[in-house]
């Protein structure tokens, strides 16, 4: 097993690798990605696996998985809105980078339900068969019981999306603060897609197959990946992780959509993000690390405050993680703000 080596010294509790909204909000617990789980906000595990098929063998980037070998972190860097990781092994060198776009001064961009996952990895000699894989366990679905997923696969030209989420949906079934949520639906998209059962998973990591499996009984997982052939330069793509919570808040008697999804907009919407994978919005996030700008006046504990106040809503009370669905009703409701900015301001 491949000794890691100590990146810097952990300053923050944990670190965000997808984080959206309190019901998108994936991050990990600890300085080395592949010595812990992803956990949710709350502390609940949400297992979300990062790997490497490369020559008959399997390398783990992020999460704990048996019969893998740990590639050996060198790299943690924190910015505004991406956490950035580098790992090496004899055979490669890889860059990991998790943005979140959320930019205080944009508010579809803010309100874009996607996240992204880009990576570089740089062959030290010629591999002959490269994977690249993301898997997202069926917990992603659930808050503390496990219920029954349904999931499937969407293929384009340019990409591929799987998707899972309840086979019943609890739409705004929990009120209390430290939860998840049990409605919505979950996407990952990259170059090739594939909903996973425990056995696939497992084939992947005894020989880098990726052929379709699916197990109504097993665990579930949906998958994105990458694969190459006489690997002999550097390999970079991206993945996408997005989540479309189908409603965002109750609002006097009215089921709101949140702000992204205004006139009648879809997490498909080809005028707008061109479905999840599209990374229209990630060469903007880059700006948001070295960006000059003074930071809005109206901060977000000021707008859950003004939220509170107009609606009366007890939901929204809960948590100042709250506010990004306080700004989508917000605009839904025609409320005027002259700025906004990120749900940890």
């Amino acid at each position: 097993m491949t000794t890691q080596k100590k990146a810097v010294k952990q300053s923050i509790p944990a670190y965000p690798l997808f984080v959206k909204d309190p019901f998108f909000s994936i991050w990990s617990p600890g300085e080395l990605l592949n010595e812990n789980d992803t956990t949710f906000w709350t502390g609940k595990t949400v297992r979300t696996y990062g790997l490497v098929y490369a020559d008959g063998k399997a390398y783990s980037f992020m999460g704990v998985l048996p019969k893998t070998e740990k590639l050996t972190q060198t790299k943690l860097a924190v910015t505004a809105f991406g956490t950035e990781y580098s790992f090496t092994c004899d055979k490669f060198d890889l860059t990991v980078n998790f943005v979140s776009p959320l930019m205080p001064d944009d508010l579809t961009v803010l309100a874009c339900p996607v996240c992204y996952m880009t990576y570089n990895l740089t062959p030290k000699t010629t591999l002959d068969e490269v994977t690249v894989a993301l898997y997202l366990d069926e917990e992603y679905c659930y808050d503390r019981m496990a219920f029954p997923v349904r999931m499937g696969r969407i293929k384009s030209q340019e990409y591929q999306t799987a998707w899972f989420g309840l086979k019943k949906q609890l739409v705004m079934s929990q009120s209390f603060d430290d939860s998840s949520a049990e409605w919505g639906y979950w996407y990952v998209s990259g170059k090739k897609a594939a909903i996973a059962s425990k056995n696939m998973l497992d084939r992947f990591i005894a020989c880098g197959a990726t052929n379709f499996d699916f197990d109504e009984n097993g665990r579930k997982y949906i998958m994105a990946y990458d694969s190459e052939n006489k690997l002999n330069q550097p390999l970079s793509g991206t993945m996408t992780v997005a989540f479309d919570d189908t409603v965002s808040i109750f609002y006097f008697g009215d089921w709101l959509k949140g702000y992204y999804f205004n006139e009648g907009k879809t997490i498909w919407t080809p005028s707008t993000t061109q479905g999840p994978i599209k990374t229209r919005f990630l060469p903007n996030a880059s700006r948001l690390t070295t960006s000059s700008k003074k930071p809005p006046n109206l901060t977000a504990r000021t707008i859950c405050w003004y939220y509170m106040r107009v609606s009366g809503n007890r939901w929204a009370r809960t948590s100042w993680l709250r506010t990004s669905r306080a700004i989508r009703c917000f605009c839904q409701r025609n409320v005027t703000l002259t700025a906004a900015c990120a749900p940890w301001t």
